[in-house]
């Protein structure tokens, strides 16, 4: 049997995913997968998660799709 993660638990799993570009977008997957908003707001908490979802932007950017390029350009 798996435990539910918390509301927080989750929205900083859903940050770290590289799927959402705003805590708003984060913020609508949790109403979506039935979470209570509530304890998704602070300005600390916030914060954490807008770095968190820049991070993961970040991460995005750097992995290169190398499958098109030959042995020599790797």
């Amino acid at each position: 049997m798996k435990i539910r993660p918390t509301a927080i638990e989750r929205a900083f799993e859903l940050a770290a995913s590289g799927k959402f570009q705003t805590t708003n977008d984060v913020r609508a997957k949790l109403r979506s997968e039935g979470f209570s908003l509530q304890p998704i707001q602070g300005r600390t908490l916030m914060s954490q998660l807008r770095a968190l979802l820049k991070e993961s932007e970040r991460s995005k950017s750097v992995a290169v799709d190398t499958s098109n390029l030959s042995k020599d350009e790797l």
